[in-house]
């Protein structure tokens, strides 16, 4: 909790939840199906999924792989800062 959805001919097209949840921070959880993407619908659900969390005093966190070109889009449509980076170490 707290979950957003758009939904389209009374269903839901677009979902943000909490995936992470702690004491002071909520990190998001995007979905949305492959006929509805790139429409804004996932801009809107993340916005008010972030609003909720900030009304119950948690700070909303957005986290996305340097990859996920899509993802990254929504991220800049709502002004979000970087804040942090993937770092692996593989043995052989």
């Amino acid at each position: 909790m707290p979950v957003a959805a758009y939904i389209v001919n009374g269903e839901a097209v677009s979902v943000c939840c909490s995936a992470r949840k702690s004491m002071k921070a909520a990190e998001a959880s995007l979905s949305t199906i492959e006929p509805h993407r790139g429409k804004g619908y996932a801009s809107h659900v993340v916005q008010e999924w972030s609003q909720a969390v900030t009304r119950g005093g948690s700070i909303p966190l957005y986290s996305t792989s340097w990859g996920n070109l899509s993802s990254q889009i929504v991220a800049r449509k709502l002004g979000l800062v970087q804040y942090g980076m993937d770092f692996n170490i593989f043995a052989e």
